[in-house]
């Protein structure tokens, strides 16, 4: 009863801030989750999570993405995921973590203090190479957001159009993450009970999260941002 309570508590702290937020699922859960529930049980359970609730934040969003500003995205990500995967399998990982997560902490705090009211309007080639340096991350680390967020906290555009870009970046990886998985055989049927005996829980985190949103101005939403982005940092830095 009290495993049930926990990974309960985390679930719905993890639901609610990518209802929130658009991310951050796996950045909450899975550490907390980890100390509960079997390693191996951990990336598949909650990768099924997110992308069904991403998935569904999609379809709230749909009509204010803008495929401009999105293809190039996808299309950067796509050779950065096997550089991913042998910086992963020849570099020391913790390394390159870490100076991830210094160039993040380091972004935010001169987004809070410095910045100001400024705003960007970054090019295609930049949008490209952002989704180049997430698929790289995406497959080294298991953690795609980052470069995508800091991109999208350059540009402030409204809310709307942030979440639409967020949560199809997302869509995309998590299709990539998901068919890999079921190809390894690592997602398996005990992951998916596991995942419905939860599941009334992680439905709860999302909606009242996604309500908190709908009543945040973009200014605000922005703030929330870049301190989640600032919590990713600090998470590369020290875990």
């Amino acid at each position: 009863m009290g495993e049930y309570i926990f990974v309960s508590a985390t679930l719905f702290i993890a639901s609610f801030t990518l209802g929130t937020a658009g991310f951050g699922f796996a950045l909450v859960s899975v550490p907390f989750l980890s100390l509960s529930l079997a390693p191996r049980f951990v990336v598949p359970f909650v990768l099924v999570y997110a992308y069904g609730m991403n998935l569904f934040l999609l379809s709230r969003f749909r009509s204010h993405i803008q495929w401009p500003r999105v293809w190039p995205l996808m299309l950067g990500a796509a050779p950065g995921i096997p550089i991913g995967i042998y910086i992963l399998k020849t570099t020391e990982a913790l390394i390159v973590r870490n100076a991830v997560g210094v160039i993040i902490i380091l972004f935010v705090l001169w987004s809070l203090f410095v910045r100001g009211q400024k705003t960007y309007d970054i090019s295609r080639p930049w949008a490209f190479a952002t989704g180049f340096a997430s698929g790289i991350i995406s497959s080294a680390f298991a953690m795609p957001g980052p470069p995508v967020l800091i991109y999208l906290a350059l540009n402030r555009w409204e809310k709307n159009l942030t979440r639409a870009t967020l949560q199809f970046y997302f869509f995309f990886t998590g299709t990539c993450s998901l068919l890999g998985q079921v190809l390894t055989k690592v997602l398996t049927i005990q992951v998916l009970t596991l995942n419905l005996l939860y599941l009334p829980v992680v439905i709860a985190g999302g909606a009242i999260g996604y309500l908190t949103f709908k009543r945040l101005s973009s200014n605000v939403f922005n703030k929330v941002l870049l301190y989640v982005l600032l919590a990713v940092g600090l998470f590369l830095v020290f875990s």
